[in-house]
């Protein structure tokens, strides 16, 4: 297999083996970068035809070379995310590579890790008995969601604020997304035969929906992703701002005053 072409991938070097197949490293001819490991079954790897199909499947699985970003202090420290309120927010696959399908014409088609992410996101709700989910979708290296929460957990802590990473870990938001990271990756690390692997970004991103008017543009805005990928900030070749991410900047620095209803 290595220095075969299929389709528009060169196969590069052999990186693992398992029951579930062959994890190679690939290069995209087209886009002339590297693509994240793939997996073949191991009965596939002597089929040029079968091997094509399913990479045509996975074929979004183009990594983003470049630097960790510095992790930053993104909760609030001050604000206790067990409060009823609607939140914005952002997961990124680690290293921001492409992993849950493909953008055609304005429009994501996921493939079977994106529908497994799809099929953990729609599970919190059955978990989470204080939760509605509302908009979300999946990219090729992050997702964006609207969680809201509809009713108090109760007394979560009893230290006074600011509160200490251990007490923040301990209230509700934070446990959605822990829960939401670990099932999809895991799943998605079973499928592929890599165990372990991470997946995720460490950290995420989360913003307080102040009132009706934020809430029915981050919709928007949840909703027109696939058709905007070109100015999104996950997408390494995008140098610019987008309007969007300098409102939510701006939005950021407003008081949170009274809760949505």
């Amino acid at each position: 297999m290595i220095g075969t072409t299929i389709s528009h991938y060169t196969i590069l070097e052999k990186l693992a083996g398992g029951g579930m197949g062959v994890v190679y490293k690939a290069q995209d001819i087209r886009l002339d970068r590297c693509i994240a490991p793939m997996s073949l079954q191991a009965d596939l790897t002597r089929d040029p035809e079968s091997c094509e199909e399913f990479i045509r499947e996975n074929q979004s699985s183009t990594s983003i070379v470049g630097g960790m970003r510095k992790r930053k202090h993104l909760r609030l420290m001050d604000y206790d995310y067990s409060e009823p309120a609607a939140y914005f927010v952002t997961m990124c696959t680690k290293d921001r590579v492409h992993l849950f399908g493909e953008i055609v014409n304005g429009v994501m088609h996921l493939n079977r890790l994106g529908g497994i992410v799809q099929e953990s996101w729609n599970a919190l709700a059955n978990h989470f008995s204080a939760i509605e989910l509302d908009e979300f979708v999946i990219m090729l290296n992050h997702v964006h969601g609207i969680i809201v929460i509809v009713d108090p957990v109760g007394p979560i802590h009893e230290s006074a604020l600011p509160k200490t990473v251990a007490e923040r870990r301990a209230m509700l938001l934070p446990k959605i997304i822990g829960r939401f990271k670990m099932n999809s990756a895991k799943r998605i690390n079973e499928l592929r035969g890599m165990p372990g692997v991470p997946i995720w970004q460490r950290n995420y991103f989360d913003h307080i929906i102040r009132n009706d008017k934020s809430l029915h543009r981050i919709r928007d805005y949840i909703a027109a992703n696939p058709q905007r990928w070109q100015y999104d900030k996950e997408n390494v070749d995008v140098t610019d701002n987008d309007e969007f991410d300098l409102w939510m900047a701006s939005e950021g620095r407003k008081p949170l005053g009274k809760k949505m209803t």
